[in-house]
């Protein structure tokens, strides 16, 4: 097996969106997905760490790297959302590729562990508090954001009028999450 393993969640995804593409997000978007996944892979180049495999799947880009202390560990982890940040002054050219740069960027900030904002956070409350403080204090995060993101999507979509829309994104971010701070055990 290669360095890029793609699933079958990915390219479905991926057709879901080239299919479905009314305002031409499909081009940016992908643009966007390769600079943040570039911005990780570059810092582990830097840092002489070896990337080992990207998985591409339904619940997003996992990187596959070597040991990593804390240090690097965050250093990685906010490498992707500021790669992202770097097109933004592209935004007079392609507006459509820096708002999907800021979006993809302001997405991974979030600080739940299976995202890059939740990694940056736990390798600096592990350096700050120890592992085991750190582990309890991701969870309860993650927990009263997830609550505040159900919380403010049925308000987005009931008393703003927003439909359904908010709230099937709210479900699929907390899904999204809630694989990765719940992953099934192997029989």
């Amino acid at each position: 097996m290669g360095f890029l393993d793609v699933g079958p969640g990915w390219a479905l995804l991926i057709a879901l969106l080239f299919y479905v593409n009314p305002i031409g997000c499909f081009l940016p978007f992908c643009v966007a997905t390769v600079f943040h996944e570039m911005g990780h892979i570059t810092a582990l180049i830097l840092l002489d760490i070896p990337p080992r495999r990207l998985r591409l799947r339904l619940g997003g880009a996992v990187l596959e790297t070597g040991p990593m202390n804390c240090r690097q560990e965050f250093i990685c982890a906010l490498a992707g959302p500021a790669a992202n940040l770097l097109l933004l002054p592209v935004g007079r050219l392609w507006p459509k590729l820096a708002a999907f740069s800021l979006l993809l960027a302001l997405f991974n900030l979030l600080p739940f562990p299976a995202l890059d904002g939740g990694r940056a956070l736990s390798a600096a409350l592990t350096l700050w508090v120890g592992s085991a403080r750190a582990e309890k204090i991701m969870l309860l995060i993650s927990i009263l954001l997830g609550l505040g993101i159900a919380i403010l999507s049925l308000w987005a979509g009931i008393v703003l009028h927003g439909g359904f829309w908010p709230i099937l994104t709210a479900a699929l971010i907390l899904l999204r999450v809630g694989l990765d701070l719940f992953p099934r055990k192997e029989m």
